[in-house]
């Protein structure tokens, strides 16, 4: 009957049977069970969760449905007495359900440790409004994180730039951080210069080891080694449309691309379109980077296997 309750609430098989594994619902009976489930659904519905969004939290973390009505009310109220809208409230609390396991006490101190690192308390919120998993983590590893990025290099001052840029930041190991900074290196830029690439654009360390081959080897090959390290924030132009630009505007229109020129690759849609008279569809279609290069590439690694 248990399991059968669970389905018509929308749970697959797999989550009721990693809900109902779970400790605290040893020793408990049906009717218990049930009620729980009931006032929980109920509860988080009529504060604006969507059925898929009370799904989640509660496979991710069960013990949500011990808690009462009035610890569910209370950490809400909380988190909009510091200035988080509803929905914001809501999207923290679905990527980090454990708030609601914390006291209102926790939490406060864990902000204002934050803040002793140097952020301003709105860049505190914004940090974790971005990264909620933040309210789950100990402070004791955000503190580690923040000596980390230090001992690579970086001033105070920089890693509060690079992490209000990208918070997502604290969830990457700082070995993934090395990782990524060793696939750079190995193209043939300094440690020094890997360091102002990421200062400039942080979430350079959320890409895959592949996708930071693929951009930096792009511009090497193309004999524009350093157009990342002069404008680090070309690098959020895909690969793509950088490739599609290059052989219209030196192929069709006869542009040399030089380091005094390379700004054309990266101009505004709008504007490259109004000054070429050609989409970004249109190029994108007539110069594949996916046909001519990335189908390459992959079709040699498998020949060498």
């Amino acid at each position: 009957m248990i399991k059968a309750m669970f389905k018509q609430y929308g749970y697959t098989d797999k989550q009721i049977e990693k809900i109902l594994e779970s400790y605290i619902f040893r020793d408990r009976g049906e009717e218990f069970i049930i009620n729980w489930l009931k006032e929980k659904f109920e509860f988080f519905s009529s504060v604006g969760y969507t059925k898929s969004q009370i799904l989640k939290m509660t496979v991710v973390y069960p013990s949500l449905f011990t808690y009462g009505i009035d610890n569910f009310v209370k950490k809400i109220e909380f988190l909009k007495s510091l200035g988080y809208a509803d929905e914001e409230v809501i999207k923290i609390t679905c990527s980090a359900p454990q708030v609601y396991g914390h006291s209102v006490d926790s939490i406060m101190q864990k902000i204002e440790e934050i803040e002793s690192l140097g952020y301003k308390r709105e860049q505190v919120l914004k940090i974790m409004l971005l990264s909620p998993s933040l309210f789950a983590s100990g402070v004791n590893t955000i503190k580690q994180k923040f000596n980390d990025l230090e001992a690579l290099g970086y001033t105070k001052e920089e890693v509060l730039k690079i992490t209000n840029f990208f918070p997502n930041l604290y969830g990457i190991s700082i070995d993934n951080i090395k990782g990524k900074m060793d696939v750079i290196q190995s193209l043939g830029y300094s440690k020094e210069e890997v360091l102002k690439l990421i200062l400039g654009l942080p979430t350079l360390l959320g890409y895959s080891n592949e996708h930071l081959k693929e951009k930096f080897s792009f511009f090497i090959k193309m004999g524009l080694r350093d157009v990342p390290l002069s404008r680090p924030r070309n690098l959020m132009q895909s690969v793509d449309l950088t490739y599609a630009r290059f052989r219209f505007l030196t192929e069709e229109r006869n542009k040399e691309i030089s380091m005094k020129t390379v700004s054309s690759l990266f101009a505004g849609s709008n504007l490259f379109q109004k000054t070429y008279k050609i989409s970004k569809d249109e190029l994108l279609a007539r110069y594949s980077y996916d046909l001519d290069v990335r189908s390459k590439n992959k079709k040699r690694l498998l020949d060498q296997k």
